[in-house]
């Protein structure tokens, strides 16, 4: 399901290192809300990358985490 009204946060960091959070923007895309913002990925990884949402209206937070690299070449 689609969240178009949330606080949205994410954080990019190495694995086993903490992620420091940035607020990700609301943006209008295609007609729908997205969030987003820049992180700098400077090696190939892998990183861990840690995402936040906070629907409004609600007390819970949602929290999910992944492992991302750079394609090989």
């Amino acid at each position: 399901r689609r969240i178009s009204d949330a606080a949205v946060s994410a954080g990019v960091s190495e694995i086993n290192h903490p992620a420091r959070l940035r607020k990700l923007e609301p943006m209008l895309l295609a007609g729908t809300i997205a969030y987003g913002n820049y992180f700098d990925l400077p090696g190939a990884g892998p990183y861990r990358i840690v995402v936040r949402i906070a629907p409004f209206g609600t007390s819970r937070t949602l929290e999910t985490e992944f492992a991302f690299a750079h394609a090989r070449t």
